[in-house]
């Protein structure tokens, strides 16, 4: 004879999650420094080049920066939709006074998210039904 009753049982699953990652990209300096201003006007240049090495196309942030020893910190932020596998120009500009000395320059790039799917195990629970033996005894007293 057996008798029901209900036990956890244990197991595990895989299950799909999305995840926000960054889009994979490539960028450097292409020209170090130039002018792009006019005679009277000296517009520092520089120019970035970023390739997009995803699979999938979205618009790119750079932030430039240049900081000389005379005026100070000036900023440019550039926004491109790069396609994937090609590659964009950003250009970086700072109106700074002729023959001022350049402490550094640098840039940011912000690269624009996707969502992914991966997939991850986790331990999860069940009721079930089992069954177990039953042992039935009886006990008989034996008079002298």
């Amino acid at each position: 004879m057996q008798e029901e009753y209900i036990k956890t049982e244990y197991y595990s699953e895989t299950v799909p999650y999305e995840k926000e990652i960054y889009l994979k990209y490539e960028a450097g300096f292409l020209y170090l420094e130039r002018s792009c201003g006019s005679i009277t006007d000296y517009i520092l240049c520089w120019d970035i080049g970023l390739t997009n090495l995803d699979i999938v196309g979205g618009i790119f942030k750079v932030k430039c920066k240049v900081e000389t020893l005379e005026d100070g910190v000036f900023e440019v932020v550039d926004f491109k939709y790069v396609k994937p596998g090609e590659s964009e120009k950003f250009i970086c500009e700072a109106n700074i006074d002729l023959g001022e000395d350049i402490k550094f320059k640098s840039y940011i790039v912000e690269p624009p998210t996707r969502k992914e799917t991966r997939y991850k195990e986790v331990q999860r629970e069940r009721q079930v039904t089992a069954y177990r033996p039953i042992i039935k005894y009886r006990i008989e007293e034996v008079c002298n």
